[in-house]
């Protein structure tokens, strides 16, 4: 049955042009046992063909590496919204990903960050422009502090959206970028939340001799994922997959509920403690006991230690993840068909350079290993994207706790 399947996906891989490494065929062998029916096959790498197709591949090869991906976050790409054209474009990538950031983009990071919260009250209902359906409807017109700094006289009523900054002592100013106003705060009804210097606030009030009255303040609304996604047009915004037909959405949802493969997410593994790794063992011999042909990822989140153990920090370290490695190669079974996969969290050893969320050195990965058992292991940022590049979601950060 397997030798039957294999030859059938390397058949149609190789009419369109694509090799398959061993590693892609044992991973597409494992998904396809899944279904009994042939035409079932060809509809399931049909499916897979047409995505890798839109995809930028840099060779016909193909394998394991390429159909499953995990997108750090200093490989994410970064966009920035463009108000004249009101959409977003690509911004160029640059080589330096140094903790020590210039002058420019810490502007840059401030300009993006408004305009990213700025887009998004542009397409809300309460902000849009009136259409002949919703006449009766309320409607605010948001301002700029150009406009209120250049109107002569006193503004009734305004609405305006900007950062709240202390630019003087004890005086608060709201900045866009068009410039900043003076705001007085004495009178102002603040919304439930938590106001820091920095933050994007809306702003309700009046404006006379060139200070805004603030009389109520509050967060910009927020907006759900399924009106970001309309508004985005499925562009990806984390990588690793260029934009998808929306023909071929429903499909790929449907294609993705038939996977038989289980992501299971656990967080604050102390690998120092008995318990825990007592526990883990339990996980893994529940695990190993199911189906075979069913492909599992293991994802462990940090913290990776209880305590801090000061210069003894690395040595702890290596000796749990050695434990850990010992318990896996219990279950040969398991690592045959299991991916572990490891995000550190900012109080783990990374690199030499203090920058939270890397992922710990490979170099130091390889020496705390010091296994075979845990040779399919990924070692990835604090923030990252999971995806199959045949699949159309990304995993939310769902974590479980283990005790």
């Amino acid at each position: 049955m397997e030798d039957s399947i294999r030859r059938e996906i390397l058949a149609i891989f190789r009419l369109s042009g694509y090799q398959l490494k061993s590693d892609a065929q044992k991973c597409l062998i494992e998904y396809m046992s899944a279904f009994d029916m042939a035409d079932d096959r060809k509809n399931f790498i049909n499916n897979v063909i047409s995505v890798i197709q839109k995809l930028p591949m840099e060779s016909c090869f193909l394998d394991e590496e390429s159909l499953f991906i995990i997108i750090p976050a200093n490989a994410a790409p970064k966009f920035s919204y463009d108000m004249d054209k009101k959409k977003f474009h690509l911004l160029p990538c640059t080589a330096s990903n140094s903790v020590l950031s210039t002058g420019a983009e810490k502007e840059a990071l401030y300009r993006n960050r408004f305009l990213l919260i700025y887009q998004r009250l542009l397409n809300h209902e309460l902000f849009t422009v009136d259409e002949p359906s919703v006449f009766n409807a309320k409607k605010y017109q948001i301002r700029t502090v150009e406009s209120l700094c250049g109107f002569q006289g006193s503004l009734k009523s305004t609405v305006i959206v900007g950062m709240m900054s202390q630019l003087k002592h004890h005086t608060f100013h709201l900045e866009d970028l068009t410039g900043d106003i003076e705001m007085n705060l004495t009178d102002t009804n603040f919304q439930p939340g938590l106001y820091v210097e920095n933050m994007i606030v809306m702003v309700e009030g009046f404006v006379s001799d060139s200070v805004l009255h603030a009389t109520t303040i509050g967060f910009p609304p927020i907006e759900s994922a399924e009106q970001s996604l309309n508004h985005l047009d499925n562009m990806d915004l984390f990588g690793g997959q260029k934009e998808i037909q929306e023909l071929n959405l429903n499909e790929l949802s449907q294609l993705e509920q038939t996977f038989e493969a289980m992501f299971i997410f656990l967080s604050d593994i102390f690998l120092d403690s008995s318990k825990v790794l007592k526990a883990l063992n339990c996980l893994f011999d529940g695990f190993a006991e199911n189906d075979p042909s069913q492909v599992l990822f293991f994802v462990f989140a940090g913290e990776f230690l209880s305590e801090y153990y000061g210069i003894q920090q690395a040595s702890v370290l290596h000796d749990g993840f050695k434990a850990l490695a010992d318990i896996v190669a219990n279950y040969p079974n398991l690592t045959k068909r299991a991916q572990f996969i490891f995000i550190p969290s900012s109080a783990d050893a990374t690199t030499i350079v203090t920058f939270c969320g890397c992922a710990i050195q490979i170099k130091s990965a390889k020496l705390y290993i010091g296994n075979e058992s845990l040779s399919n292991s990924l070692f990835v940022s604090q923030n990252c994207c999971f995806s199959r590049r045949y699949c159309i979601s990304n995993l939310s950060e769902q974590l479980l706790h283990a005790e």
